[in-house]
């Protein structure tokens, strides 16, 4: 059997960023579209790994992600694999109870959502349970722990 040529999907994710034929990601946003480069996915998951890892994201520990499909749910799963953390995807629309013990039992850290309007109010009042809640959309509000992903970039 012939070896594996990478050996981490975020090799993988790395090698095809670096290609010359891939021409990035595209992504629909309120008022249009949003190009992703090769380049820019590589260097916005490596300072989002690095900005992980600087506010203390550990091996062994997760991020919750609450998100719709987007390029910054693929950068924050490869920045959580390259900080050897796990990604749990979460529901916006489950019981309170069921986030509760789905972020306690797979020891979520980090949450990773668009905006904290998504989430029910009670849902909103666990935000002080993680280190940092992590909001994709500029425009949404932020609980004391919160920080803009464009931020975060920037601590990266």
């Amino acid at each position: 059997m012939e070896s594996l040529q990478y050996t981490s999907l975020a090799q993988m994710f790395f090698a095809n960023c670096d290609r010359e034929d891939f021409a990035g990601w595209f992504h629909r946003k309120p008022g249009g579209w949003e190009h992703f480069s090769g380049t820019r996915l590589r260097n916005e998951t490596q300072f989002i790994a690095l900005a992980l890892r600087n506010r203390g994201l550990s091996a062994g520990e997760s991020i919750g992600i609450v998100a719709n499909s987007s390029p910054e749910w693929i950068m924050a799963d490869v920045a959580c694999q390259l900080n050897q953390a796990r990604v749990v995807p979460l529901f916006p629309n489950i019981s309170t109870e069921n986030f509760a013990f789905q972020c306690d039992d797979a020891l979520v850290q980090v949450l990773l959502l668009y905006k904290l309007s998504d989430l029910s109010p009670s849902i909103c009042m666990l935000m002080s349970r993680f280190k940092a809640v992590i909001c994709i959309d500029p425009e949404s509000e932020l609980p004391p722990n919160g920080i803009y992903w464009a931020d975060l970039l920037k601590e990266g």
